[in-house]
């Protein structure tokens, strides 16, 4: 599962629109679905802001053929 696809599914089980969620964090409606479309990657410090507000863990996927010891 990418990063948005885990950001969309959050986003709708706190029953939150994109516009909603743009709101609280302070960035555009756009940028918010691009993200969870995976047009545009989210920063570091921007993924801690999504993490932190919507209070979940964010697993980032690992490249093909690697494995977390």
């Amino acid at each position: 599962m990418t990063i948005g696809q885990q950001i969309r599914i959050r986003r709708l089980e706190l029953n939150l629109t994109q516009a909603q969620l743009g709101k609280e964090l302070g960035i555009h409606t756009q940028l918010i679905s691009q993200i969870e479309r995976g047009a545009s990657q989210a920063s570091t410090k921007r993924l801690g802001e999504f993490a932190a507000f919507m209070d979940f863990v964010i697993h980032i996927p690992l490249p093909h053929g690697l494995v977390a010891n």
